[in-house]
């Protein structure tokens, strides 16, 4: 089951594992329409929903679906490889599931209604155990997990009975569920959904997904009056910092962002952002966008801030927040995070951030013109009026991909 949120971690206590289960139950599929996986309705509703359904009750039940075999479809089981782990094998645990229905006539379904006839919902369900750490004692419910759940291709997802929505259907990998699990099994639902337009409508229509676990090991934080305490504080994604890049000496744009996750049990405001380093003229200045930010338990969000370098732009720079939470009277510094910078010829794709107006930080490309000449003004009175194309591109496919040419 879920922790009640009132418990909080231990940074001392010995590590906890985590692993997957290999089997998974699938069933499906069912009929869905184009763009209703956010919305649309599930017909396993009527039954109370997916989750008090159970195949270990009748393996060969059936449901009423008009994409199977006389109108309806069953239970499949489907046996991974073993899960994926780790450097740490008891740190990290991921599955690929590639799921299918070759029962299902989709050539037929195809040739009556077009591409729609290939889209369809179905759900799986797993296992996800943690155990405890040595030496530690589970009847005392204090020896809990902090776990991130990452859900490639899913929009919902349901742990130990409690629904989570939103997944990450695109794969930007941003913002993984966070989940405070007490030692055991935790019974895992996913609702899958297959999107021609995200997916394809070439070949068999099969749904590819991954769900990933983490232990989050805890992300120390230290108060300003006393730097040798420390608690468990919010967690700094340092892959996610986005940063405009150099080109002939200038940053692009001053605005740029990182990815924060609160893994504490009680709401926090992050307050200022400041830049570390050894020598003071390579620090660049720092500050906000929006102050304060407030997360709550287990969110994550992207930090807007804005960079001015003075003198020379080094290849990177460190920066931690700082925030303040209920429980303490003074404010908690994260950990060190350090910036990459990019440097670009004018001649060259650049990278540059604006601020979206929801208010986080987005990014473009921008590509100059391959021939010299147009930033010439010879032979003319030098006002030019040079046309500008805009490249857009869909859903789950990020601007600086190498796919994206």
């Amino acid at each position: 089951m879920l922790l009640p949120p009132e418990s909080d971690m231990d940074v001392n206590r010995s590590p906890a594992s985590v692993s997957i289960l290999g089997t998974w139950h699938v069933l499906g599929p069912f009929k869905t329409g184009t763009r209703e996986a956010t919305w649309g309705a599930d017909p396993l509703e009527v039954l109370g929903g997916f989750r008090n359904i159970s195949y270990d009750s009748d393996p060969a039940a059936r449901f009423s679906s008009a994409l199977g075999t006389n109108g309806t479809v069953g239970w499949s089981v489907l046996g991974l490889i073993e899960p994926e782990q780790g450097n740490h094998a008891s740190a990290k645990a991921k599955v690929d599931l590639d799921i299918g229905f070759p029962d299902v006539d989709w050539e037929f379904l195809r040739s009556v209604y077009g591409w729609a006839g290939m889209q369809y919902q179905a759900w799986a369900r797993g296992c996800l155990t943690v155990a405890s750490g040595a030496g530690a004692d589970d009847r005392s419910g204090g020896n809990t997990a902090t776990v991130s759940m990452f859900t490639d291709g899913l929009l919902e997802v349901w742990v130990g009975g409690q629904p989570y929505f939103g997944g990450d259907f695109y794969t930007y990998r941003r913002a993984p569920v966070l989940l405070k699990l007490v030692p055991g099994p935790h019974v895992v639902d996913l609702r899958l959904v297959r999107d021609v337009r995200a997916l394809g409508g070439v070949g068999e229509p099969r749904i590819r997904a991954v769900v990933e676990v983490q232990l989050m090991q805890p992300s120390l934080s230290s108060d300003s009056t006393d730097a040798g305490e420390v608690v468990p504080g919010l967690d700094v994604d340092e892959d996610s910092v986005l940063v405009a890049e150099v080109v002939e000496g200038k940053l692009a744009s001053s605005l740029a962002s990182v990815i924060v996750r609160n893994v504490r049990d009680e709401w926090a405001d992050i307050t200022d952002i400041d830049s570390v380093s050894d020598t003071q003229s390579a620090r660049p200045i720092l500050s906000l966008v929006y102050s304060p930010i407030t997360l709550a338990p287990r969110q994550s969000r992207p930090v807007a801030f804005k960079i001015d370098f003075h003198g020379q732009i080094p290849s990177n720079f460190s920066f931690q927040l700082t925030y303040k939470v209920q429980s303490a009277d003074q404010p908690w510094k994260t950990n060190p995070v350090t910036a990459s910078v990019t440097t670009r010829r004018m001649t060259d794709a650049q990278k540059y951030t604006f601020l979206h107006p929801g208010g986080i930080v987005s990014y473009a490309i921008l590509r100059p013109p391959l021939n010299a000449s147009c930033n010439s003004t010879a032979g003319g009175d030098g006002d030019h009026t040079l046309p500008i194309l805009v490249d857009l591109h869909g859903a789950g496919l990020e601007a600086a991909s190498e796919q994206w040419g």
